[in-house]
């Protein structure tokens, strides 16, 4: 399969879609079948906690990386923590008591997994429960669109088949975005990391650019990613933020007008009740009526 291609491509081919990611798109839990990368590095973790038992230890990992790092996590409470960057969600390959704690929360205080919109491998299995805090990471760059169906190459055409019979048993596999991902869209370096470490979130996007939220709500509609993911409901919950404060400042603006109205009725009312008052005087010839009211 890997005659004439480069040892990249041989890579993505062999490593992420024959053996570990095949894992991760039919969603067949790690600790079945043949080794894998997710068990491999589980045991790494071990014998390392075994040879510094005192150690504090921390991980992290890109892409197929970020899910060796989040199972390492799950599978170990000597683990203090990790982040993860663009990585496919590993909930539907745990074990069941995994699985159970994670709905429970309690890896979400140790994990932080940054993804993007933009990216075919962070979306996958998003439309399931998601085990770490989510942030989702503002990509400028919005993907092209490429359309790979005409595209007639061996090597697209095989990946497309292996990628056509994974979307079968997994709705949150986009074959174009997944495509664009192995052609060199799937790097960090797109995003700008401060000194602190932090990236800029889409959070802190749509907060300072309330405009983008519905280019974002219109990119949310083209993937597949679950309605009730992390994801979904932070870009709705911009939506409603922003229509919430159009509302306020709607209703504000006609409740002054309102106001305004009131006011000039009062005068009016006073005006009224001055020319009784001075109607009386006029009829009666004495008197100042100043219990006469509205």
């Amino acid at each position: 399969m890997a005659t004439g291609t480069t040892t990249y491509t041989n890579e993505i081919v062999q490593d992420w879609l024959v053996s570990d990611t095949k894992y991760l798109m039919k969603n067949i839990p790690f600790e079945h079948g043949a080794e894998n990368q997710m068990v491999q590095a589980d045991r790494y973790a071990k014998e390392i906690h075994k040879k510094m038992p005192n150690a504090k230890m921390y991980v992290t990992g890109h892409s197929l990386g970020g899910s060796n790092a989040s199972y390492v996590l799950v599978k170990n409470d000597f683990i203090k923590g990790g982040v993860t960057f663009e990585n496919p969600n590993i909930y539907p390959n745990l074990s069941d008591g995994l699985q159970a704690k994670a709905l429970k929360g309690d890896y979400r205080n140790r994990l932080t997994e940054y993804i993007n919109l933009n990216d075919g491998l962070s979306l996958l299995n998003r439309h399931t429960t998601e085990i770490g805090r989510v942030k989702v990471m503002y990509d400028a760059a919005l993907p092209e669109g490429v359309d790979y169906s005409e595209d007639s190459s061996k090597a697209v055409q095989f990946i497309k088949n292996l990628l056509n019979r994974a979307m079968s048993v997994n709705p949150s596999l986009d074959a174009n975005l997944f495509l664009e991902a192995l052609a060199g869209s799937h790097g960090l370096d797109r995003y700008s990391f401060s000194p602190d470490g932090s990236v800029q979130t889409i959070d802190d996007m749509l907060r300072k650019n309330p405009s983008l939220t519905s280019a974002m709500l219109h990119q949310l509609s083209q993937s597949n990613v679950h309605p009730q993911s992390v994801i979904a409901i932070l870009i709705k919950s911009h939506v409603l933020m922003n229509t919430g404060r159009k509302f306020s400042t709607y209703a504000e603006h006609h409740m002054q007008q309102i106001i305004r109205k009131i006011e000039k009725l009062d005068d009016k009312v006073d005006q009224s009740v001055e020319r009784v008052r001075s109607r009386y005087k006029q009829i009666v010839g004495f008197g100042s009526y100043d219990q006469l009211t509205a």
